[in-house]
């Protein structure tokens, strides 16, 4: 599902995770774990609450807790350095403040924070994992004392999409363009424009593969089942519309779908399965 949780799992020892990528690219997704990223070569955009910014080499950006973002490597052989780690160590911190820019100075050497967490990660001393939780509490004491902040916002846009994101979990068989932009409180133009920037599909786009992932579901679950009744079941008015959507989405018709076929392009997965990372990305070293 486009703009789905993510959840990370860390080692038994660490709240802590760091890795490096080879042309960064993703789906628009959000976790309850912050991320701070590190451009160490290329060029990068990042897309993080419906705004667009470009990294440089030397640049480095912090996701905050439950902000959907995602990535796109705009030149071949970028190399992205990431940190991921658990919000409740920069919690007491940052209280009820948040970041106005997100893109932050580039005298605060992200760069070398992540260097230095490899080398705990890597070397595993006594004490290792909280020594790598102070070296991030260190950076953004410093990250804190040369940036402005501003306070949380109770209610946000973002959150608004994210329960129009869950609605559409739980009712894609019947839900319509006309109840999502209603529900975003929003006309139809700029519900348009807002959707297709915030996760880089229009409204029907995500919905027709949110009806199909089900459908590929329930024809694994009901091998029997007519695909007429697949069909319906799944929200779509005619089997001709069904077939068409299927064939674009899967490559094969309903019929010659091999058994062990998943809708992994677009990564419609629960909560903990969900992995927001494109094929074309690789993971070059994690720790």
């Amino acid at each position: 599902m486009i703009a789905k949780r993510e959840v990370w799992k860390y080692s038994a020892k660490t709240d802590v995770w760091i890795g490096k990528y080879l042309n960064s690219r993703n789906l628009p997704h959000w976790h309850l774990d912050c991320e701070l990223l590190a451009l160490e070569k290329g060029r990068l955009d990042v897309v993080c609450e419906n705004k667009t910014y470009t990294l440089e080499p030397g640049d480095a950006f912090f996701v905050d807790s439950e902000q959907v973002h995602y990535m796109q490597a705009k030149q071949a052989d970028t190399v992205l350095r990431v940190i991921i780690f658990n919000y409740g160590i920069v919690q007491k911190l940052f209280g009820d403040k948040v970041l106005v820019c997100p893109q932050l100075n580039t005298d605060l050497c992200a760069d070398v924070l992540y260097d230095e967490l490899k080398r705990e990660l890597v070397y595993k001393k006594p004490y290792y994992d909280e020594a790598a939780k102070n070296l991030i509490v260190r950076f953004f004491i410093e990250t804190l004392r040369n940036s402005r902040t501003e306070q949380k916002k109770e209610k946000t846009t973002t959150g608004q999409l994210k329960a129009l994101l869950d609605k559409i979990e739980n009712e894609f068989d019947t839900v319509t363009f006309s109840d999502a932009y209603k529900f975003m409180a929003m006309d139809e133009a700029y519900f348009c424009r807002y959707f297709k920037k915030a996760t880089g599909m229009t409204f029907s786009q995500y919905l027709n593969h949110r009806k199909i992932d089900n459908a590929v579901k329930l024809m694994k679950q009901r091998q029997n089942l007519p695909i007429t009744d697949v069909a319906f079941a799944c929200g779509f008015g005619s089997i001709r519309h069904f077939n068409k959507t299927f064939k674009e989405l899967t490559g094969y018709a309903p019929k010659a779908l091999p058994s062990n076929f998943t809708l992994t392009e677009y990564a419609f997965h629960t909560d903990n399965e969900f992995n927001p990372t494109l094929a074309d990305c690789v993971l070059l070293e994690q720790y």
